[in-house]
């Protein structure tokens, strides 16, 4: 991807290409122009040698970079153009930046220290009538003086710099509203022929698992074969071989609403007699392990010391209460054929 840009009021057209193939995303690239403040026009497209497909415009977006305002104190100045492969892979310009320097002298303030003047000394002069001092009085002596000096400043050149933000609009070559639409619509159609046809692929599997998962398990020996009546089971069978063979002839074209139908009229046969299968068989299992749960709690209540004759009591009617559920469904299935 590249960039195409020419500054207002010239013909020269430049290109550079920021992105190219292989490099990471999201990424970001600067270009700045010294003693330029910006008021140029911007396209952002693929470069000439990228691989389009068919119908795809190069151009993706078109920007309008306006003027930043210089000031008058500024001597040295430039902007700032960043673009961005973002992390659509999309490239696009993030920002433009108008960065301004200037010197300026700055009056530092000097520390000094006050200076301090001692009292000149003075001869005494006696005058007529004057007193002598009485021992151990002493007249005060003047405070010494202290001179504040005069405030110093030290000039410092400071380097100052400062950066804005110039506005830019932009359009882009994104499809019309309407030709969005309709590859919106033309893609949701694909997507719908692609699902059928992996439904279709996905069904004819199903049937033809279920199909040799019932012959192999109501064949002779099979063990499911004694859970369904000699009668259903010989025509359930023939209708199985039937669509087996049709799965590989007729059907390799079928609708899958006739894939479906077929598997809904085996498993209405074939799952109660799995259910069945379970009910007496795997059943057995549960009546074992109830058995010797009920041994156990019987011959550990009496003999546990830590529980009271009332949790003891409550302890035996829950497993009286299982009793009679697990005696329930014995019956039930002795009552019933296999079939």
């Amino acid at each position: 991807m590249a960039i195409s840009y020419k500054f207002k009021g010239t013909d020269k057209v430049v290109t550079k290409e920021l992105f190219k193939v292989g490099s990471s995303f999201p990424a970001t690239k600067s270009i700045t122009f010294e003693n330029k403040t910006g008021g140029l026009d911007l396209m952002v497209h693929y470069s000439n040698d990228a691989k389009m497909p068919e119908g795809l415009p190069p151009q993706i977006a078109q920007y309008d970079i306006t003027d930043g305002k210089k000031e008058d104190k500024t001597e040295k100045f430039s902007f700032t153009m960043r673009v961005s492969n973002n992390i659509h892979n999309v490239a696009c310009l993030d920002e433009v930046e108008f960065i301004q320097e200037w010197k300026e002298q700055e009056k530092i303030p000097v520390k000094a220290s006050p200076v301090t003047v001692p009292p000149p000394k003075k001869e005494e002069e006696k005058k007529e009538g004057d007193q002598p001092a009485a021992e151990g009085e002493q007249k005060p002596e003047e405070p010494p003086q202290v001179i504040q000096p005069e405030q110093q400043y030290e000039i410092k050149e400071r380097h100052k710099k400062s950066s804005s933000q110039i506005k830019f609009t932009t359009s882009n070559f994104a499809l019309a509203p309407k030709q969005r639409r309709d590859f919106h619509d033309f893609e949701n159609a694909m997507c719908h022929q692609d699902s059928e046809i992996l439904d279709l692929k996905q069904s004819k599997n199903n049937l033809e698992a279920y199909s040799y998962e019932m012959r192999n398990n109501l064949d002779s020996y099979g063990s499911l074969e004694k859970y369904l009546d000699e009668a259903t089971r010989a025509t359930f069978l023939a209708e199985i071989n039937k669509v087996v063979e049709w799965i590989y002839g007729e059907g390799e074209n079928a609708p899958l609403d006739e894939y479906k139908k077929k598997l809904e009229h085996f498993k209405k046969i074939g799952e109660p007699t799995k259910a069945r299968h379970f009910y007496y068989s795997e059943l057995e299992l549960y009546f074992t392990q109830f058995d010797e749960l009920k041994k156990a709690i019987v011959a550990r209540v009496p003999a546990t010391e830590h529980i009271t004759e009332e949790q003891a009591s409550s302890i035996m009617n829950k497993v009286e209460t299982a009793e009679k559920l697990f005696s329930g469904v014995r019956k039930d299935r002795e009552s019933k054929q296999l079939h």
